[in-house]
């Protein structure tokens, strides 16, 4: 009996008779165990899915990802599975295959660009969680040299603002504080807020260049793990490759809110003589707000 070519239901892509899932984007083609199938018996190999003790997670299709491909950059298929583990197991394995066909890099990841968004180190929360921990620490390095470059390069006028302006309001009273205009300028110069414009576009630009590519970067992460553990130990169960990958929520939290209290550390440079000056609480968080 003739065989015809799949159509991708999610973007059209002609596939080949026996492929399960799309070429270009990963989605399955049909769902070779359902009730009636041929294959409904199917069984999954030895300890396949090791974190949860050879079963499926609740909601989760038994594929055999391994009979579809069973190599993945020339590591064995069921132990990158075993090293993905559980959690989002289908969608991760359908890109890898998906990448793998195709040769397409290019998947965008929303909660990197969401987290990126609202401060760049915190785009590096998923790769922590992820276990990828030599990303993670590049993103957080680079957010910081950023964020340090644009401090030093504005140190001088930040500092000499907060200074006149700490002089100005010295014979203020507190209760005044609220209502008092401060009577120099204070504002930022050209030169800064064009600074700040570049670091901002050139942090922008490596969130969504993070975006697009960190889906690769899991791939090949976990494909060079798998490669090195059966070089490493050759006789590993899926056991050990499920322990050496998974995932790790305590880094993907300490480590950006460490980074983000570094930023903020060295964003308060111009106004650390302050500090140590001035006594009066309520003044001093005035001056800061005011300047910054």
């Amino acid at each position: 009996m003739e065989q015809h070519n799949k159509i991708c239901p999610a973007c059209k892509t002609e596939n080949e008779p026996d492929y399960l899932f799309c070429k270009n984007c990963g989605t399955p083609l049909d769902n070779p165990y359902m009730e009636g199938s041929a294959n409904t018996q199917y069984t999954p190999p030895p300890g396949y899915g090791a974190q949860n003790m050879g079963g499926f997670p609740f909601g989760m299709t038994p594929v055999d990802y391994a009979a579809v491909e069973p190599q993945l950059d020339g590591a064995d298929t069921c132990k990158v599975e075993a090293f993905v583990g559980t959690q989002k197991l289908n969608t991760f394995m359908r890109l890898f295959i998906a990448m793998k066909r195709t040769g397409r890099k290019i998947f965008f990841n929303l909660p990197v660009a969401l987290l990126g968004l609202l401060m760049v180190p915190l785009s590096s929360a998923w790769f922590f969680f992820r276990k990828m921990y030599k990303v993670g620490l590049i993103i957080c390095a680079a957010s910081l040299l950023i964020t340090a470059a644009t401090t030093a390069i504005n140190f001088h006028h930040d500092r000499q603002n907060a200074l006149a302006l700490q002089k100005e309001i010295q014979s203020v009273s507190t209760s005044e504080l609220s209502t008092y205009t401060p009577k120099g300028n204070y504002g930022q110069t050209d030169s800064e807020i064009t600074v700040k414009y570049i670091s901002r576009s050139v942090s922008f630009a490596g969130v969504i260049f993070l975006s697009m590519f960190a889906y690769y970067f899991y791939y090949k992460h976990c494909t060079k793990s798998v490669r090195r553990i059966e070089n490493e130990n050759p006789s590993a169960d899926l056991y050990s490759y499920s322990l050496a990958g998974g995932t790790n929520i305590v880094a993907a939290i300490l480590i950006p809110l460490l980074v983000y209290m570094l930023t903020s550390f060295i964003v308060m440079a111009p106004y650390y003589e302050l500090f140590f000056s001035e006594t009066e609480p309520a003044r001093l968080m005035y001056i800061i707000l005011r300047v910054s």
